[in-house]
């Protein structure tokens, strides 16, 4: 089995060094054609960017674990209930979107630019939440959770959630971000695990995305003092909810894998070629972007 989870790992740090590598071509390319990043064909570009360094990988990567896929698919298999299911992702996602705020708040840098104003036409309002909300949520999660984290976990639950999320924050390509990030990762990764089913997840990401875009139109229309205590009653509120969902929702999510069922050892997942991808990412972030 540790022969299978290191052939797995090898073949996730090269999908993940592809999806790295559009990431980077694809955005050096929109910044040498000088693209506005105010206009319509920039947001056009980041649709395309989503689509192509997402879903290529995520494809490459199922397509060449597909004789490992029996191997993989009983550890993220959830016997909890659809309600269960739904309170798990509400509770997910009103956490990562109160942590978001507060890094936001301490880090004022790492927050995303969401060009959205009172006078921006409907139009581009739909194309600005198809760009920035609905394909990251659906592309990143169909390869970040989908298929590396379902790969991995034959290496266990934890040490796929783990990687996975590290894989994501590194692929912000921000070292302000990334922090933040991991931990959107981290608690992503858990929800795959805790339903069975990446359509959380996406859901779960979407909502996050989605209400960033509501409170960076809410900061252009109400004043200054206004938006300060929608962000603060937002935190506390969400965070309450995130933590009385997580205390009533206890249950486990019981998997194929506790049923004694051989699996691999967590060490397995870091190959050279893991190791490889995560040490030359941490430089690009750390050392070459800052």
């Amino acid at each position: 089995m540790n022969g299978k989870a290191k052939s797995i790992s090898s073949i996730s740090a090269i999908c993940l060094a592809l999806q790295a590598a559009l990431n980077l071509g694809f955005s050096f390319l929109v910044g040498q054609l000088g693209v506005d990043k105010k206009s319509d064909f920039y947001y056009v570009c980041i649709s395309a960017l989503a689509v192509i360094v997402n879903i290529i990988p995520a494809l490459i990567l199922l397509r060449a674990t597909k004789k490992h896929r029996d191997d993989v698919a009983r550890y993220v298999v959830s016997r909890i209930k659809t309600s269960e299911k739904v309170l798990s992702t509400v509770g997910t996602a009103a956490l990562v979107f109160a942590v978001g705020l507060i890094y936001g708040r301490i880090f004022p840098d790492a927050a995303a630019y969401i060009p959205v104003t009172t006078d921006t036409p409907v139009l581009r309002h739909i194309m600005l939440v198809v760009s920035l909300c609905i394909l990251p949520a659906i592309c990143e999660e169909f390869f970040f959770r989908e298929a590396l984290a379902r790969s991995l976990s034959i290496s266990g639950k934890t040490a796929a959630v783990i990687v996975s999320a590290l894989a994501f924050g590194l692929a912000h390509f921000s070292a302000a971000m990334f922090p933040y990030a991991f931990f959107a990762g981290l608690m992503f990764g858990y929800l795959l695990f805790k339903t069975g089913d990446v359509k959380y997840t996406v859901a779960a990401h979407f909502f996050c995305n989605f209400t960033s875009y509501l409170f960076a139109l809410a900061k252009a229309a109400v004043p200054k003092s206004t938006y300060s205590t929608l962000e603060l009653v937002t935190m506390i509120s969400f965070s309450a909810a995130a933590v009385l969902i997580f205390c009533i929702n206890t249950k486990k999510s019981a998997s194929k894998a506790d049923d004694g069922e051989e699996k691999a050892d967590a060490i397995s997942i870091i190959t050279p070629a893991m190791a490889i991808y995560l040490a030359v990412s941490v430089v690009i972030i750390f050392v070459l972007r800052g």
